[in-house]
C-alpha cells in the first residue's frame, strides 16, 4: 500500500513523525490510514491521523 510505504519511507530517513490529513467523516481515507498503521492524534476542521517512530 502507497500510504503505508510513503510514511515508512518518511520514518526511515528521520521524520519524529509523519501527518496525514483526512476531510471529517470520509470513513474510506480514514480506513487507508488506520490500515497504514496510522492513529487519530487529534481532530480539527480537518482530520489529523499521526503515526509515529
Amino acid at each position: 500500500m502507497a500510504t503505508r510505504v510513503l510514511g515508512d519511507w518518511a520514518l526511515d530517513r528521520g521524520a519524529p513523525r509523519v501527518q496525514l490529513l483526512t476531510i471529517p467523516g470520509n470513513t474510506a481515507s480514514e480506513a487507508v490510514a488506520r490500515r497504514a498503521g496510522f492513529r487519530i492524534a487529534g481532530r480539527e476542521r480537518w482530520n489529523v491521523v499521526t503515526r509515529f517512530t
